[in-house]
């Protein structure tokens, strides 16, 4: 059986082709438990997706990891 390859850019940051800048992810399990509704743009969430951020840069600083993405993000 000869299996067919589908060509990624897993070598380029966020593994998403062009150049694209990777994209955000946050969800709102209680209200949408299948992840359907991606809420990282949405400026209802922009609190806690601020927090969140935060928390994943100090985590990042403790344990000396070098962030690659925007803290000004979305």
């Amino acid at each position: 059986m000869r299996r067919t390859r589908i060509p990624c850019d897993l070598g380029q940051l966020g593994a998403r082709p062009n150049d694209a800048p990777p994209e955000w992810e946050l969800f709102d399990c209680d209200k949408d438990p299948y992840e359907l509704m991606n809420l990282a743009n949405d400026p209802a969430y922009s609190d806690v997706f601020r927090a969140l951020l935060q928390k994943l840069d100090a985590k990042m600083a403790e344990i000396g990891d070098i962030p690659e993405h925007d803290t000004d993000m979305p």
